[in-house]
This record gives structure tokens, C-alpha cells and sequence, in this order.
């Protein structure tokens, strides 16, 4: 499949081009630098589409992945910068209506209309390809160092049966993560677990933004194959494997269980013993727009709303101490956070077509 190669800066930060080191991150991605490039995602514009859930960036060391939305002929293409040579490459055309990038490594994921199907896209090492197997279309994708999950509906109906799947890239094989009854989805990926929403206990079996939408998270070990169901009461959704050795989920429980987000907590438990009762990291009381929570190393992030105003958060996973409010972006609208080890990027400020990034140090 053939793809643009270029795209106009728009980029209001500059950076330095200075080779550094390349080190793993805990989820398999890399931290090529992050700390000398975090000013370099500053300003930049994107697309303002899903800011609340599966933003329309990604961010992996010192590359980002984003729905641009400049002004011009490339509205809506999905770009991938390099943050320290500020080289940017147009992986996929407006035309294709990108949406939900993301990247670890050498490999990005996004959704994408496949003659007017949704469905999952990968460029691994520079090679882009569209991923099909049992299933009528795909989305919801997560990006691993070597194989990506991703969500595909058995039928033309997304209020229908839905399973996890997984690309694998050493094999190309798409293979069957979670399935049975009912929809399984907002997959996520490490080195050595995948993780997932199992809809099963709902009376309907499915995923409803405006209804109670029951849930329980199911993680596979990679190694084993082994599959561990977390039965526990009320409801445990949203999943992030980022996290050094933990799975962290967000929970609801007495309150209304909806995915809108307004009134959550978040727990964590270690992969090592994913019987144990999860630990209360934090406890979210927002209001609307809600947005999804991230996790990667040992710190969750997440953004609260009150009164109008915006605050991004932080927390250790290990609770050695209490969330702290990350200063530098006051009376800014804040969306949702995307992290390499040293830096966040979120978006602010939307306006139309456009939301500008913003980077802030962790």
C-alpha cells in the first residue's frame, strides 16, 4: 500500500538532533531520548476526534503519531514526527479518515476506512499492512513491540458479538485472544500480558455508553497462554498494561457503573498474583467531559474537571504517595494524557478543527 512521505511542519518548538541512547520502557516500547525532545510535541496540531478515549496521538520515546489538522490539503492525515530531527512522514491520507494511533517501537496502529469498513492498519519496521482475519471489521487497536490487539466485531452490527484478537508480527498470524458470548474489547498489550473488558455479565452482552454496561477485565500471560477472569462484584473495565509489573482498571462500585467516566475508581494489582484484590490508587470525581486515565512505569495520570477547570494528576502505582496536581497548565481544557517514561503529551485547548499539544515533564 503505497503512502505519502511528507507533510509541512507545524510545529511552534524546536528541539535537539543530538543521537542518544535507546532503553526498553516496561510495556516493550522505547525511551529513545524522551527527555531531550518532550519540547518538540509542544504546539503541535491535531485533529480534535476522540480526545477523551483513544486520542488522536501517541507518543513513544521521541516519536509521535497524530491526526494532523493544519490548515491545507492534509486535514485529518495521520503523521508520524520525529521529535529530534523533526523529520515527518504521512502514513495515511484524509481521505482514509485515520483515527486512534498507536505506537511502541517500531510499530503503530490506528483504525482506518478500508473501502468504507473500519479497520486496523500496522507499519511495522517502515512495512504497512491491513490486518483482516474472522471477523467483518476492526478497531480499537493497541500497538505492542511485536504484536498489536485490536477489537473485531463478527458482524456488521457494533452493538453485536465482538472479540480480542491479536496480530502477532514474527508470524503475521491473527489469532483469538478473548472470545465467546457477548463483546469482548478495549484491549491492551505488554511484553507478557494482554488484558481486556469481558461484556459478558451484562444483561445485554454489550458495551453502552448510555446504559450500565457491566464488565469484568480477563488477562492472558503471553508466555502460558494462561487466562485469568477477575469475577469480582460491580464493575472493573478499561484495562492498562503500562504499568511496571502491574495491571491497573478502572472500577466502579455503588454508583452507576456507565463508561462515561464522570465517577470512578482506579485500582492496581500485580501480574504476579492477579487473584489478589486490587489496590485504590485513586478515587475520580469529574465532570463531564470524563477522560480515560494512563499508566506507564510506576505512575498513573489522569485528568479531573471542576468547575470548568482542567487538572492533570499523578500518582505513584505503588502508593508511596498521594496524587499530586502537575502545575504549568492552569486554565487550560486538558484531554487526554499520553506518556513516554519522562514526558506527557495531552491536548488543550480545542477549537474547531484543531487542539494544540502541550508536553509537561514527569
Amino acid at each position: 500500500m503505497a503512502r505519502k512521505s511528507v507533510l509541512g511542519a507545524i510545529l511552534l518548538a524546536a528541539c535537539s538532533s543530538q543521537p542518544v541512547a535507546s532503553n526498553p520502557t516496561p510495556d516493550g516500547g522505547q525511551d529513545t531520548g524522551a527527555a531531550d525532545c518532550s519540547a518538540a510535541a509542544a504546539g503541535i496540531q491535531v485533529n480534535p476526534i476522540d480526545l477523551n478515549g483513544y486520542p488522536p496521538y501517541s507518543v513513544d520515546g521521541c516519536k509521535l503519531v497524530y491526526v494532523s489538522s493544519p490548515s491545507g490539503t492534509q486535514v485529518g492525515a495521520l503523521v508520524l514526527r520525529d521529535l529530534l530531527s523533526g523529520t515527518e512522514t504521512v502514513l495515511a491520507p484524509p481521505e482514509s479518515a485515520p483515527r486512534r494511533p498507536s505506537i511502541r517501537g517500531s510499530v503503530i496502529a490506528w483504525e482506518e476506512l478500508n473501502g468504507g469498513i473500519p479497520a486496523v492498519q500496522v507499519r511495522a519496521n517502515d512495512t504497512p499492512l491491513t490486518i483482516s482475519g474472522p471477523f467483518d471489521h476492526a478497531g480499537e487497536p493497541r500497538a505492542g513491540a511485536d504484536a498489536v490487539v485490536f477489537t473485531g466485531w463478527l458482524t456488521a452490527d457494533d452493538n453485536g458479538e465482538a472479540d480480542v484478537f491479536v496480530y502477532r508480527l514474527e508470524t503475521g498470524a491473527v489469532e483469538l485472544v478473548f472470545g465467546g458470548p457477548a463483546q469482548q474489547r478495549f484491549a491492551d498489550i505488554s511484553a507478557t500480558h494482554i488484558a481486556a473488558s469481558d461484556f459478558s455479565e451484562d444483561p445485554t452482552g454489550t458495551y453502552d455508553p448510555l446504559g450500565i454496561a457491566l464488565a469484568d477485565v480477563v488477562v492472558v500471560e503471553r508466555s502460558t497462554g494462561i487466562v485469568t477472569r477477575r469475577f469480582l462484584p460491580g464493575k472493573q473495565a478499561y484495562p492498562m498494561l503500562g504499568a511496571d509489573g502491574q495491571l491497573a482498571y478502572l472500577e466502579w462500585i455503588g454508583v452507576r457503573p456507565m463508561p462515561k467516566l464522570e465517577s470512578y475508581d482506579v485500582r492496581a494489582v500485580a501480574l504476579s498474583d492477579l487473584s489478589a484484590p486490587g489496590q485504590l490508587v485513586a478515587q475520580v470525581n469529574t465532570d463531564p467531559p470524563a477522560i480515560r486515565p494512563a499508566a506507564l512505569g510506576q505512575t498513573l495520570e489522569w485528568v479531573a474537571r471542576s468547575a470548568g477547570l482542567s487538572t492533570l494528576w499523578r500518582a505513584p502505582l505503588d502508593l508511596s504517595q498521594t496524587p499530586t496536581a502537575v502545575p504549568g497548565l492552569e486554565g487550560l481544557d486538558l484531554y487526554a494524557p499520553a506518556a513516554t517514561t519522562t514526558f506527557t503529551v495531552l491536548a488543550t485547548e480545542p477549537t474547531g478543527t484543531s487542539a494544540l499539544l502541550r508536553s509537561v515533564t514527569r
